[in-house]
């Protein structure tokens, strides 16, 4: 589904399929065992925000904005571009965006990060567990175009360093959250 690209109301819709994932991927954490619904989330959302956190999360976003030059050039040459995306962010327009960037820093973080990351490493060692949900994650994002998907897995690859690093959901959640606030309002 492709919602107006002219109608910020519209990106709710995905905020609001996050929820309902959430709360199954919740559904499914306590079944693993971890009891109840605040067991559940406090096994995907691990660790703090404190000051290193922080500063991990911002320096992980500058290492993010400083590939996005070379990664556009090259695929630039390779003839791979991609259009100019968002919505308008002018007026109650702004209501609407704010709740999809955070929400989906929010959630992508929990089930990519929080969730899928500790697993797969048990499964697959931690560079699968990187590769995977950093290929996962871009895949979501091609519905912005191919282009931009292989930006994002880099992006990805640095938000799970950040998470293998720091031990912290919430860190990652902050790095994701500055990106999206600055990508779709600055």
């Amino acid at each position: 589904m492709q919602p107006p690209p002219d109608n910020p109301w519209y990106a709710l819709l995905y905020t609001t399929a996050q929820v309902i994932g959430f709360v199954l991927l919740l559904a499914i954490t306590r079944a693993e065992g971890y009891g109840t619904w605040s067991g559940a989330f406090r096994s995907i959302y691990t660790g703090g925000l404190g000051r290193r956190e922080i500063l991990y999360a911002f320096a992980a976003l500058g290492a993010a904005f400083m590939l996005w030059w070379p990664i556009n050039l090259m695929l630039s040459a390779l003839g791979m571009s991609w259009p100019k995306w968002g919505y308008s962010t002018s007026g109650l327009n702004a209501v609407p965006v704010a709740i999809w960037a955070l929400g989906a820093a929010f959630f992508e973080e929990g089930f990519f990060r929080g969730y899928s990351m500790p697993r797969l490493n048990k499964a697959v060692g931690t560079a699968g567990a990187l590769l995977i949900t950093s290929a996962a994650f871009a895949a979501i994002h091609l519905r912005f175009c191919p282009a931009l998907s292989v930006y994002i897995f880099f992006w990805a690859l640095i938000a799970g360093g950040l998470f293998l690093y720091t031990k912290s959901t919430w860190s990652c959640f902050l790095y994701h959250a500055a990106n999206n606030v600055i990508v779709d309002f600055l």
